[in-house]
């Protein structure tokens, strides 16, 4: 009879990191392990069980999540960034609530490659440290996470670092590029890319952006690229700073929504990336395309640290020439920036496919 998983995470909101870690994992699956029926908890179960050929459950309907739970041999949190209480509070409950009931029902829980924190509440951390110290394992995908969970007093055992699912994803095809640029009207040449988000607690982002660009594009004679990964939110984004350029007609910006793969392919068009989102400086590493940081959130700076590039900025005070400097700098230096990148890049899949071998682990095991 097949065992049957339940995978629990921000599925179903058209954001192209989280649909990537969901793409990674149900591919390295069904590829290796097709005896596994897989299921997940989707905020759009008809979308994704088409897009990604699972069962999907919607993640708000209580009796399809409770029936999930009790139906299923293992219950995954993850991947991503799912226990941190900087978005809301109620996103933190909300998913540990998942592995208190799972637990209720007897289920193995196994926190899957995840980067937690920060968690800065006083219950939401006395919270964490309680459910975390009751799962049957828990992968995390940098040692800043680690050394995070191992601060709020989690004393887990069986804690490993391994990586983001997504390093083990294989881009579209070139074909597919020129398929996507020729319907987009974008010239097929390289560019200067910047994949970017709104951030709350830099409000003139926007300003320092504009300012940066147009200085960049008086020195270079590259083009930009502007790559939305959360869809539509980024898009409107890149949209109002072309708007402020000087050279609008030099800034293109991918503006329909594409699958992970198309998405990533597109990075291999990029000289070097101006990368705010974590999934962005990843589908870099596998594209092999240098990276300057601009760090919104500890996830990214943790990246940053964990693949041993050259500091980037933090987005709350940053100055667009010291940003500029960067790029300029990363672009002198681009043959031994991919070289440094394919390196890291086969050490991190390796480590990824570490995160599929612990579901075989645990649905040995007896409850």
């Amino acid at each position: 009879m097949k065992k049957s998983i339940l995978f629990s995470g921000y599925y179903g909101f058209d954001n192209s990191g989280d649909d990537a870690i969901l793409e990674a994992i149900s591919t390295e699956i069904k590829k290796t392990r097709p005896q596994l029926n897989i299921h997940v908890l989707s905020y759009l179960p008809e979308k994704t069980k088409e897009v990604y050929g699972v069962e999907a459950l919607h993640r708000f309907h209580f009796k399809e999540v409770f029936k999930g739970l009790k139906e299923t041999d293992l219950f995954i949190s993850g991947g991503g960034s799912l226990l941190q209480d900087i978005t809301s509070s109620r996103s933190l409950w909300y998913y540990l609530g998942l592995m208190i009931l799972a637990k209720l029902l007897r289920k193995k829980v196994y926190v899957y490659a995840n980067g937690i924190g920060p968690i800065d509440g006083k219950f939401n951390r006395f919270l964490t440290k309680t459910v975390l110290n009751h799962v049957d394992f828990i992968t995390l995908r940098d040692s800043n996470s680690k050394d995070f969970i191992r601060s709020l007093g989690v004393k887990h055992n069986r804690v490993k670092v391994t990586a983001d699912p997504v390093y083990t994803l294989e881009p579209s095809s070139e074909e597919r590029i020129l398929d996507i640029f020729k319907n987009e009207k974008i010239p097929d040449k390289m560019y200067i890319g910047f994949a970017l988000r709104e951030w709350m607690e830099s409000p003139d982002l926007k300003d320092k952006i504009v300012e940066g660009i147009n200085l960049l594009l008086e020195q270079r004679k590259e083009d930009i690229l502007m790559l939305p990964l959360h869809y539509p939110k980024d898009l409107h984004f890149a949209e109002s700073i072309r708007e402020e350029v000087k050279e609008k007609n030099r800034i293109y910006i991918l503006k329909n929504n594409y699958t992970v793969k198309d998405l990533m392919a597109c990075f291999s068009k990029l000289e070097v990336v101006v990368a705010m989102r974590l999934h962005a400086l990843i589908y870099a590493v596998v594209e092999e395309v240098p990276i300057v940081g601009l760090s919104y959130d500890p996830k990214v700076q943790g990246i940053i640290e964990e693949l041993h590039l050259y500091p980037g900025e933090d987005v709350r005070n940053f100055e667009p020439k010291n940003l500029v400097e960067k790029i300029l700098y990363t672009l002198d230096r681009k043959t031994s920036c991919k070289a440094h990148l394919k390196y890291e890049k086969k050490a991190l899949k390796e480590a990824a496919l570490e995160n599929i071998k612990i579901i075989d682990t645990l649905l040995e095991e007896k409850e």
